[in-house]
Parts: structure tokens; C-alpha cells; sequence
């Protein structure tokens, strides 16, 4: 991204040393067409709300763009730059029998959500295999960071047990302070009575939490991101199929 033109480039350089930079909302999504979906299809809700997430998130700019540190040739002093990532993928935690839980990454390039799935199932597999451990690295030789963590994702977490109204992440800042953080709660059904005495209709609805960085997206950005994630929930028949 070029600074020197871009039209935020005082806001980016307000908080991009902020020691707590991140700000986020929770709100509630309708998922009735996805929910819906995935029980009439059989299905995996899990793998098909991350996989609109991620078809949101690639489309929409703003929310791939990553804060790096740069030095200077022949100098030891740090600036901060902005990348923009042409595609991010979902990394979310996954809980073991033994009540503990880890990392896997949802690699976001496959084309139809079919082949996503079949891939994500591998990847959940591969990481039950492993007793214990928070899987936190990713092998991926073709990240262009040299360092072990990769910044071209959006990390998550699903609390199926928790219809939360607010939510606060824990802060282990490592290398990648401008990663989105994102939380799914939980499933909630609702049935509204006709008031012309017809069929009652059932809605399913979900907390939704997300947090970004202040530098990166403001709150304009924030409610554009979240609008056409729920234009996508609502379309995902259409986006879900073969």
C-alpha cells in the first residue's frame, strides 16, 4: 500500500503504535438460510460459515491489509508499512477429546466450498493426530514472511456454548498485531407466530464478535465488512453449492 497516498495515512499513523490499537463490535447475524442449508444439504455448519467469512473477507480490501515491520538498508532502525494480502485464510481453534484445544488454518483457495470442505476435514484429521500442543506454526514454504507466523489469515474461535453480547480476546501480541480476530457463539432458534394464523416461521440467529486494527479500518469499514457478510449468509445456497 502506498502511504504517501493513501487518504488514512494520518489515522494509520495515529494508532499504529498504540499499545491496545484493536477496537471491535458484536452483533448478530441472521443465519437462517445458511443454518437451513447445511441441514437440508447435510453438512457442516462449522466449515460452511468459515468458508462465507472467508469468501467475505477476500472480498472486501481493507480487511487483508496487514501492518509489517521494514528496516532500512544499512540501517537498524524499524518502520511500519502496510502489505494488502491478495487472499487471507481462516484459522480457528479446535478442541480435543481431552478438553484442550490447538490451532488449524482453513486454507482459503480452493474455488468451490466441495473442495474446501474435503480439505478441511483432512486438515482437522491431520491435527487429531497430534496429542497435545496448540499447533501454532504452519509449513507453508509459500508465505513470503520469514518469520514462523504467517499474517495472511484472520484467527477465530467458535463458543457453541456461549450466545455472548460482547467478548474480549486474551493479548498474546507475538509478531502480527494486525490480524483480525474473530468469535462465533452460539446457535439460537426463535419461532415468530403468524398474525394471520398461518405457519409459524423459525429464524436461527448467532452472536458474531470482531475485532480489528484502528490504523486499518475504521468504523465505516467495519459496517461495510459486516453488511456484505450477511448479504453472503443470506445467499448461501448460491455460494455453497456444487
Amino acid at each position: 500500500l502506498d502511504l504517501a497516498s493513501w487518504s488514512r495515512r494520518s489515522v494509520f499513523e495515529f494508532y499504529k503504535d498504540s499499545d491496545n490499537p484493536f477496537w471491535g463490535v458484536t452483533v448478530r447475524l441472521d443465519v437462517t438460510a445458511l443454518k437451513v442449508y447445511c441441514r437440508e444439504n447435510k453438512i457442516s455448519y462449522f466449515q460452511a460459515s468459515f468458508f462465507l467469512l472467508g469468501v467475505t473477507a477476500n472480498e472486501y480490501e481493507p480487511i487483508r491489509y496487514r501492518i509489517r515491520k521494514t528496516k532500512e538498508e544499512n540501517s537498524e532502525e524499524e518502520t511500519k508499512t502496510v502489505v494488502i494480502h491478495d487472499r487471507v485464510h481462516m484459522s480457528s481453534t479446535v478442541l480435543r477429546e481431552d478438553e484442550t484445544f490447538g490451532f488449524v488454518l482453513f486454507d482459503d483457495h480452493y474455488e468451490s466450498f466441495h473442495d474446501y470442505s474435503v480439505a478441511a476435514q483432512t486438515k482437522v484429521a491431520q491435527f487429531h493426530t497430534t496429542p497435545s500442543g496448540l499447533n501454532v506454526l504452519d509449513d507453508n514454504d509459500d508465505h513470503d514472511n520469514s518469520d514462523a507466523f504467517r499474517d495472511d489469515v484472520m484467527h477465530g474461535t467458535v463458543l457453541p456454548w456461549i450466545d455472548f453480547e460482547g467478548f474480549e480476546h486474551a493479548k498474546a501480541i507475538i509478531h502480527f498485531e494486525s490480524i483480525p480476530k474473530f468469535v462465533f457463539g452460539k446457535l439460537v432458534e426463535s419461532t415468530t407466530t403468524a398474525t394471520d394464523g398461518g405457519t409459524p416461521s423459525t429464524k436461527w440467529s448467532q452472536s458474531f464478535s470482531l475485532h480489528v486494527h484502528h490504523g486499518l479500518m475504521d468504523g465505516l469499514h467495519m459496517g461495510r465488512f459486516l453488511e456484505k457478510f450477511q448479504a453472503n449468509l443470506d445467499n448461501a445456497a448460491a455460494l455453497l453449492k456444487d
